[in-house]
């Protein structure tokens, strides 16, 4: 043993033997599957936060062993924390690594895993932090340097993101390094969107998600159209059909707006007839500018979630109401506090309380809000019949996860989001048994939120990922593409023009054929009718055939017969020809309605939109007008043989002449429209495909969505600068 120690230096000695006991001792499992440091003897496992304090906790002193490169650097990682200021590198098994849990002072932990927001560098210290994602945009600045909750600004780096925690919804700048990641990071996943497109800032609408014009948001697109304000230029909802009224009263291209410009808001004129023009950002932004209000309605945060100032100038969030600071301008959000509940605990910085949510707060509703639970776990006020999530309280302490052992505040229990143990979501304690909430089927297994506010069902808008709070609602709102399941489309959407469902039923389907001969089945509905289109369409065509096999014949074989016989017969061969038409075009209608029977409803718009149904269209026109034409110059010419009859004389180029006029003319009525300078023209509607705005529709309707359009565009570029334009 002496000459052993000569060799070998005493630290990888100790190791060797922690090793060994480790070793044998690996099935103790000492922690179970919560959250703890297990010491190396596996004697006990001791709170995350006595891990490297400068204190042993355990017997063979592994919780505070400093780190050795040579000895640790394929076991495990070097650990910083900072005891009485100084900075302390211990040694933390790969065990550690990537659990979801901080367990070092910069988080070094966790770096490089999938669930790990990168702080960025902090000067002071000369460290990059981590922290663990669900951190980010939650409204309070986990990050020494706030990179996790920096607040939109123009030219501010990174991605702007929405993100719904604590009851709240925050838009915080995502870093660029976590857009197009694979990782959903913003509500509903916007920052995934357009990722396939390669330069995609051009890119304004996808099969999940809408770009505001002015590329500072992107939205998904159930929130577009939803008739609620989120893009700040208005552009999610003022170029829908049905748009709040607020966007007609933005000054459009070529309109006389009096002093406003092109893209600015015309605020209704008040009783002291005032014109007032505001800026588009001005709308929703929590401050009354028109004199009427319209500027404060359709936001995306409802009214009942804010409280209006006594000056009816500014509205505030329902949380800042009574919180020991003024939001109000003149304050009246701290008036009238007392017939709230006022928490019992506020948390102190230096002297002075600081609150996450509100001082005061409506108790004994379900909600918490105070940081220690107190205005819904107070059974002096609340009676007996307490939350579920009460039984983790522990007094001043406030909720206590189960796992963790580590405190929460109240407004972090039963908001959809896990934050006692992320990783295990569908079990996470703050989240289990809360009251007045609908949870989504899968408890956000796949995707969070675990469960919504009951207000939120059945809205047209899912919330939950699989779907689940929009099954089984009302057919008046909700078209089922497969019954029974979370597979719908808002009913607005259905006899639309584009099929929307992409299983089960067909959206386009559901009696919407606005002809009085066609239905959801057939192009021609009527049986006695189909029977007519074929037997005339055969007749006509065989019957014709006979008629110009005959008369050619008898042209052929009698070339010395009179004039007069000879042009009777040049008509009767023209107008076989013409009704000839007639019957090719009447046969492709019913081959056509053969192809399609009991599915024409799919492909109605496509067929009468097509070049096939254009080109049959001119065959009918060219047949029936060249068939008037030449029975009037039958009538005529027999009339002059009558009124005539030794004194007219034929000419067979004359005749012939004559029926060339009548079928040019017939091809020129019959094929002018379909030329591509009067097309547009001639045209009353058309079919926009992959179109989110417009499907079938006018030119009156194109001529205003652009007018509009463009009046949205960037009102201080060159180009609409003196409004005029």
């Amino acid at each position: 043993m002496k000459l052993l120690l000569k060799v070998i230096p005493l630290e990888i000695l100790l190791f060797l033997i922690l090793c060994e006991i480790r070793f044998s001792t690996d099935g103790a499992n000492v922690c179970g599957n919560s959250p703890g440091f297990e010491c190396h003897d596996a004697s006990k496992c001791i709170p995350l936060n006595n891990y490297c304090n400068g204190s042993n906790q355990c017997s063979d002193g592994s919780d505070e062993m400093l780190y050795n490169k040579t000895i640790h650097s394929t076991t495990g990682i070097s650990c910083g924390h900072r005891i009485n200021r100084t900075s302390t590198y211990c040694y933390l098994p790969n065990q550690y690594v990537c659990d979801h849990e901080i367990n070092c002072f910069w988080g070094e932990d966790e770096k490089n895993c999938s669930h790990t927001f990168e702080c960025g560098y902090v000067a002071f210290a000369n460290k990059t932090q981590y922290k663990i994602k669900i951190v980010f945009c939650d409204n309070v600045v986990n990050c020494m340097n706030g990179a996790d909750e920096i607040k939109y600004s123009p030219g501010a780096p990174g991605y702007q993101c929405s993100v719904t925690k604590t009851h709240l919804t925050n838009y915080c700048m995502l870093p660029n390094q976590y857009v197009c990641d694979g990782t959903n990071d913003c509500d509903y996943g916007t920052d995934e969107c357009f990722c396939s497109e390669g330069d995609s800032s051009n890119i304004y609408t996808g099969d999940n998600c809408f770009r505001c014009l002015n590329r500072e948001l992107v939205v998904p697109n159930k929130q577009r159209c939803d008739g609620a304000f989120h893009c700040n230029d208005l552009s999610d909802e003022c170029l829908c059909t049905k748009r709040p009224p607020i966007c007609e009263q933005i000054c459009k291209v070529g309109e006389n707006c009096g002093s406003c410009k092109v893209g600015e808001i015309k605020c209704k004129t008040s009783s002291d007839g005032f014109e007032k023009c505001i800026n588009r950002t001005n709308v929703c932004d929590r401050i009354v500018d028109c004199a009427m209000g319209e500027d404060e309605k359709n936001c995306s945060v409802h009214e009942s979630q804010l409280f209006q100032c006594n000056d009816k100038k500014q509205f505030v969030q329902n949380y800042q109401r009574c919180d020991n600071s003024s939001d109000c301008s003149d304050g009246s959000d701290e008036l009238g506090c007392q017939s709230l509940y006022k928490c019992l605990e506020p948390r102190y910085e230096n002297g002075v309380a600081k609150f996450d949510r509100a001082a005061y707060t409506e108790s004994c509703d379900k909600i918490a809000l105070c940081e220690d639970l107190d205005d819904e776990c107070n059974s002096t006020i609340c009676g007996p019949d307490l939350p579920a999530y009460c039984d983790h309280v522990n007094g001043a302490l406030g909720f206590i996860c189960p796992n963790s052992k580590s405190a929460i505040i109240g407004t972090e229990v039963c908001d959809g989001y896990p934050t006692c143990n992320e990783s295990a979501r569908t079990t996470s304690a703050d989240e289990l048994n809360c009251p007045n909430r609908f949870y989504c089927a899968d408890h956000g297994a796949t995707r969070l939120p675990i469960h919504i506010a009951p207000e939120a069902r059945c809205n047209a808008i899912t919330d939950c990922f699989d779907g689940s709070d929009e099954v089984n609602c009302s057919t008046a709102t909700h078209f089922y593409c497969v019954p029974g399941t979370a597979d719908y489309i808002p009913r607005s959407k259905v006899c639309n023009g584009v099929l929307d469902c992409k299983h089960g039923q067909n959206d386009e389907c559901q009696n919407c054929a606005i002809s009085p001969f066609s239905t959801d089945a057939f192009l021609i509905s009527n049986y006695f009718l189909q029977a007519f289109i074929w037997i005339v369409g055969f007749l006509a065509i065989f019957g014709n055939i006979a008629v110009l096999v005959h008369n050619g014949l008898q042209m052929y074989e009698n070339k010395n017969t009179s004039a007069i016989a000879y042009c009777n017969r040049i008509l009767v061969l023209n107008l076989a020809m013409s009704d000839f038409l007639l019957g090719v075009y009447l046969l492709s209608i019913g081959i056509v309605n053969s192809v399609y029977a009991n599915t024409y409803c799919v492909t109605d718009i496509e067929w009468r939109t097509s070049v096939s149904c254009a080109g049959l269209g001119s065959i009918a026109l060219i047949s029936v007008q060249t068939s008037v034409f030449i029975l009037t110059i039958m009538t005529t010419f027999r009339l002059i043989l009558v009124t005539q009859p030794f004194n007219s004389t034929v000419r067979v180029e004359v005749i012939g002449g004559v029926l060339a006029l009548a079928w040019a003319f017939s091809f020129v009525i019959a094929l002018v429209p379909h030329s591509w300078g009067l097309l547009d023209y001639f045209s009353s509607k058309a079919w926009l495909t992959d179109n989110p705005y417009l499907f079938v529709t006018n030119r009156t309707d194109v001529e205003q969505f652009v007018q509009r359009l463009w009046s949205l565009q960037d009102q201080n570029t060159m180009y609409f600068s003196n409004g005029s334009t």
